[in-house]
């Protein structure tokens, strides 16, 4: 394929993802009505259809907003947790692009490593974010994700390459809530995989506060 006809389809993806970005913020609920950091001790809701999987996504900074990310995300089909509820996740065709979630689920964890990479490296939050399925490809999609900034995190990215954790951006989740992982597996009567990446020495010190 063509270089320019596959960044032509990166650049509509992007577009449709703003306009998705836009709808769901609209979607939201009043501030009034929000419960605001209640979201994070919630264990969410499994949900079984189309959804975007972004556990071992590469992101990048989004120049226009500091506080987000474009992460390079899979489409897949089955059960997934998020904090929405199953409608507000539902596909849908917005400005002629398919708009999804991003949720999680464990598909990617019987071939990828968990790695652990300690607080204070910048990460980013694809849990229940606008994505927008690339036209050129119907397996992949891009998502707007939040940037963290603080405390440690889980990723399936990275290829237990801890240099990576500083540079990357993976997206992943906080160390402090994996109650939405333990939900999914109960409700999927399934053990939770999981394969960690060893650690080195220097990753331990900084995660238990070791001088």
């Amino acid at each position: 394929m063509r270089r320019d006809k596959v960044l032509d389809s990166r650049t509509a993806a992007l577009v449709g993802l703003l306009l998705c970005s836009a709808v769901a913020a609209q979607s939201q609920p009043a501030a009034g009505n929000q419960t605001g950091p209640a979201l994070a001790s919630n264990s969410g809701t499994v949900c079984n259809h189309e959804y975007a999987l972004c556990t071992s996504a590469p992101c990048i900074p989004e120049p226009n907003d500091s506080g987000s990310a474009v992460c390079d995300c899979e489409v897949r089909i089955g059960a997934s947790i998020g904090h929405s509820s199953c409608d507000q996740r539902a596909p849908k065709i917005v400005a002629g692009a398919k708009a999804l979630v991003s949720t999680f689920s464990f598909d990617q964890a019987l071939t990828r490593p968990m790695m652990i990479c300690p607080s204070g490296d910048p990460w980013t939050d694809c849990l229940d974010m606008p994505c927008t399925a690339d036209a050129a490809d119907p397996l992949k999609a891009i998502c707007l994700c939040k940037i963290v900034r603080d405390g440690g995190f889980l990723t399936l990215g990275g290829e237990c390459n801890h240099r990576t954790c500083k540079t990357s951006y993976w997206s992943g989740g906080p160390l402090n809530d994996v109650s939405p992982i333990v939900k999914l597996a109960e409700q999927m009567h399934i053990d939770m995989p999981a394969n960690f990446c060893p650690p080195d020495e220097n990753q331990l010190k900084q995660i238990f506060g070791i001088q």
